[in-house]
């Protein structure tokens, strides 16, 4: 196995961009890195290599302008052979030394001109008739859509609407529709993942002062955990007890380890109805102990950050900075003149989840994670939390049973909401993908130049889109 990357680091002078490339390279432990884009003049070359590694070998394409393409490898563990150098790839030979195994790889970093770009696959297209069964990786910036293909699903489902008026209207009409996809084409966020910088905060070292913060901003009328111990002890007792407390916690980020007391729980179910007489008629809610609520509160202080950039405009719920509001009059006004006959048809479908807590498997929400970029040692805190609950049943007062969790989020746990929204963020893409891989669906008549398919209410959803049977079998 090997690990590598290629980065368009924009310029390699800068102090903080060559710290975030070594933070990469020690994160992802790689072997080899591509460097694109670093506008380091040859004078500052080796300065700055130096900077990065003492250890690591180099080649830089000292002929492309601004030595677009350098490449670097631990030399302890793979060798590296340059086979060509083109414009603009770099094609080499690595060899993975512990396991003798070699793999083709080409950097690409794509020109701006079109002219050019199209050189570039022409120079691809002879390296892949010169290769013939040894893997080959291809990796970097082509400034370009690889297969304009994938904009055809767009353009006929435009097309496919029906448009009043005459054919030259509707020609212009159908142009005019088509611009709002392009355009959030070329925005949208693919593959979206944290970026460098915050993951480097998501572990940053937890400071005494984040701890006392976290104990105190429980509130006092939070029900106590399995301790006994209410959240106003605590705090009354600070000066005596919070010396140790705090201790507690920071080992957890220095290990990751909890004791099996520390992450028990007490399910103290609530009646939904007024006369409940079934199980599915009570709501199980998991009182943790303070020090776990604290552990976690540091956890999600860290995980709301980064919210807004991972979860679509569609999902408001427990976003910092957005109102489930907006998503509640967004639904008002789609649903206005549905008992209107002369509008357009349309359908809207509620998803209510049941149990959708309890439903979420740990392994799936580990490689959610995983999938958006968080690092492996925060995806392991969260783990370690998420996987450990033990549970008794409070029942008239008191606790019965004692039984280990096998899957779910627990409420009552600070950090459910954010894990679950980050999940849901999953489904959406996954909805996402099917609709833009269909050209026969067709959106709500209102919101199809939007592309509006759906609206998240946390674990409840509204789906949009026309009445035709394929549009609404597709959900």
């Amino acid at each position: 196995m090997i690990n590598l990357a290629v980065w368009n680091v924009r310029g390699l002078n800068r102090r903080d961009h060559q710290v975030a490339v070594s933070d990469l390279i020690s994160e992802f432990q790689l072997q080899f890195v591509g460097l694109l884009e670093t506008r380091v003049s040859i004078r500052n070359i080796a300065r700055i290599q130096s900077c990065l590694s003492h250890y690591w070998k180099w080649f830089v394409d000292y002929t492309g302008p601004g030595n677009r393409i350098w490449l670097a490898w631990n030399f302890d563990e793979v060798d590296v052979t340059v086979i060509s150098v083109l414009p603009q790839i770099i094609h080499c030979s690595v060899l993975i030394r512990h396991t003798h195994i070699s793999v083709l790889v080409s950097v690409v970093y794509g020109a701006n001109d079109g002219g050019e770009r199209r050189q570039l696959w022409e120079s691809l297209a002879h390296l892949e008739e010169s290769i013939e069964d040894e893997p080959w990786l291809v990796m970097g910036d082509f400034n370009t859509v690889v297969d304009l293909s994938k904009f055809l699903p767009t353009v006929q489902r435009v097309w496919g609407q029906s448009v009043f008026g005459t054919s030259m209207y509707s020609v212009t009409r159908k142009l005019k529709e088509l611009k709002p996809y392009f355009r959030n084409q070329r925005k949208q966020k693919g593959d979206l993942s944290l970026n460098i910088r915050l993951a480097k905060e998501f572990l940053a070292t937890v400071t005494r002062e984040e701890v006392k913060a976290a104990f105190f901003d429980v509130a006092e009328e939070k029900a106590p955990g399995p301790d006994g111990y209410s959240v106003a002890f605590f705090k009354a007792a600070w000066p005596v007890v919070g010396e140790e407390m705090t201790h507690a916690v920071l080992k957890f980020f220095q290990n990751g380890r909890l004791l099996k007391q520390v992450n028990a729980t007490l399910l103290t179910l609530i009646p939904k109805v007024r006369a409940p007489t079934t199980v599915s008629d009570f709501r199980p809610i998991s009182c943790c102990n303070l020090l776990y609520k604290a552990i976690t509160k540091i956890l999600v202080s860290r995980i709301k950050d980064c919210l807004d950039d991972l979860i679509s405009p569609t999902q408001n719920a427990f976003v910092p900075g957005r109102r489930i509001g907006d998503n509640v009059m967004l639904a008002q006004e789609l649903f206005m003149g549905y008992n209107q006959r002369h509008l357009p048809k349309r359908c809207a479908l509620k998803v209510d989840l049941r149990k959708a807590y309890d439903t979420v498997e740990w392994d799936f929400l580990l490689e959610v994670l995983r999938l958006f970029g968080f690092p492996s040692r925060f995806i392991g805190w969260i783990e370690e939390c998420v996987t450990t609950p033990s549970y008794s049943v409070c029942i008239n007062g008191e606790a019965h049973g004692f039984f280990r969790g096998a899957r779910g989020l627990r409420q009552g746990d600070p950090m459910s909401p954010y894990l679950f929204v980050l999940a849901m963020e999953l489904l959406r893409g996954i909805l996402q993908q099917m609709i833009s891989a269909d050209p026969s669906f067709r959106f709500h008549w209102k919101y199809a130049e939007l592309g509006l398919f759906q609206l998240g209410f946390a674990d409840d959803l509204l789906l949009f889109c026309a009445t035709d049977d394929h549009s609404i079998d597709l959900f």
